[in-house]
């Protein structure tokens, strides 16, 4: 049974030093998000009507509010 709990503690007591991918995509898919919201307005479009800018607005504050939430998640500490 020694030899178990052994096993049990290296195996918890390592550390992982390597990229963490999660965090990595996250960092991406916030700036994409964040990019795309701003990027939005820059696009010149036909006919700009009130219904249209209302729905790039909403649009525009959801990407932007989750390209900073990804942001967020990627930068906590574990």
């Amino acid at each position: 049974m020694s030899a178990v709990d052994h096993g049990f503690e290296t195996a918890q007591s390592r550390e992982y030093t390597g990229v963490n991918w999660i965090k990595a995509c996250a960092a991406f898919f916030g700036a994409a998000l964040c990019l795309a919201g701003v990027g939005m307005w820059i696009v010149p479009q036909v006919e700009p009507t009130s219904s249209m800018l209302l729905m790039k607005f909403g649009v525009t504050v959801v990407e932007i509010s989750a390209g900073i939430g990804f942001l967020l998640i990627a930068r906590t500490e574990d």
